[in-house]
C-alpha cells in the first residue's frame, strides 16, 4: 500500500469523482456507495484531517474499493 501525500489528498477531497467514476459530494474521499463498502472503523478514520492521519485512512480504504471495483467488473 502506497501512502497518498497531503497535496494528493487535497486533491482528492476538492475532486467531484470518486475512484469508481461516480459523483461524490464536495470534500469527501469517496462516493456514497463506496463508502459504505468500507468498515466502520475505515469509514470513521476517513474524518481524520489532512497531515493527521486522512492520508493514512484513504490509502487503506483506496486498496479494499479498487478490489471491490474489481470485482463488479468481472460481473
Amino acid at each position: 500500500m502506497s501512502i497518498i501525500t497531503q497535496a494528493e489528498a487535497n486533491e482528492i477531497l476538492n475532486d467531484r469523482k470518486c475512484i469508481c467514476g461516480n459523483h461524490k459530494g464536495d470534500r469527501t474521499a469517496f462516493c456514497h456507495r463506496d463508502y459504505f463498502e468500507l468498515p466502520y472503523q475505515l469509514r470513521q478514520s476517513l474524518y481524520s484531517r489532512v497531515g493527521q492521519g486522512f492520508e493514512e485512512a484513504y490509502s487503506a480504504a483506496r486498496d479494499i474499493i479498487e478490489m471491490k471495483i474489481a470485482k463488479r467488473e468481472q460481473i
